[in-house]
This record gives structure tokens, C-alpha cells and sequence, in this order.
């Protein structure tokens, strides 16, 4: 759910090597606009939801409210931790507020099998635990 791009850019800009990574729609052509304008190097990946190939592995993984709008975000979880490099951080945030009349996209997350879904990938929890802001790291 890499949005906009806005995050992208800032660890680009930082000189990080960095790959986007959303489904086909208008925030993922708004981002490739953006980095092909500003001339941002950003490595680009699409995927369509509940599939989720990776052939790498990444030194952080940052999510940013895309849990919530899927069906199944404990999978996706599942994969991005087994492709995170030992030392590797995981940095989600999730809206657990579930759906609402004005918030029909949004569904309800377990927020604590989501962490324990984490954690049985071997992920260790750094700092939120059970909280809509979480880090994560994967032992060296």
C-alpha cells in the first residue's frame, strides 16, 4: 500500500534503496507520475490483493493504513515478515476503529493475532505492542 509515494521519496531522498509496492489504481499512477516527474529512483511493484509475491528481501518494511482494507491482513504479514532481512525492521500502523457507516472500506483487525502473527514469524515487538503503531524487528 505504498499510497502517494510520500514515504518513498523521503528514503530516496535519504539516498535508501527503495521499492514501492500497491495494486493497480490511481495512487499507484499518481506515484509513478511523481517519481518519473521529480526524477525519484524508486524501484516500482504492483500486486493485486490477497496476492502478495516477493522475490527479495528488505531492510524495512513500512505500512501505513492498508491492514484495515484487507480482507486477510494476517497473510500479508506472514510474507512481508519472511521477506525482511535479519536486523530488519517492520514499521506498521493500522486503523483498528473497524468499519464505519462513514468508513465502509475499512475492516475489522485483531490487532492482537495480528502481533501474534508476527511473532510467530519471529519477529520481536520493539515498541507498541498491541497498539495501532508498531515496530518490529527480525533477530540477526
Amino acid at each position: 500500500g505504498g499510497g502517494t509515494g510520500v514515504f518513498c521519496e523521503i528514503a530516496a531522498g535519504l539516498g535508501k534503496d527503495v521499492t514501492y509496492l500497491d495494486i493497480p489504481g490511481r495512487p499507484y499512477e499518481f506515484a509513478r507520475w511523481r517519481f518519473e516527474k521529480y526524477g525519484i529512483p524508486v524501484r516500482m511493484l504492483q500486486t493485486v490483493p490477497g496476492v502478495l509475491e516477493l522475490h527479495e528481501t528488505y531492510d524495512i518494511v513500512f505500512t501505513d493504513a492498508v491492514l484495515e482494507h484487507l480482507d486477510d491482513p494476517y497473510m500479508p504479514c506472514a510474507t512481508l515478515s519472511a521477506h525482511l532481512a535479519p536486523g530488519g525492521l517492520f514499521i506498521m500502523l493500522v486503523d483498528l476503529s473497524g468499519e464505519e457507516e462513514d468508513m465502509p472500506m475499512h475492516k475489522d483487525v485483531d490487532v492482537v493475532k495480528l502481533h501474534a502473527t508476527l511473532e510467530e514469524a519471529g519477529l520481536r515487538c520493539l515498541q507498541g505492542r498491541h497498539t495501532f503503531g508498531s515496530i518490529w524487528e527480525k533477530p540477526r
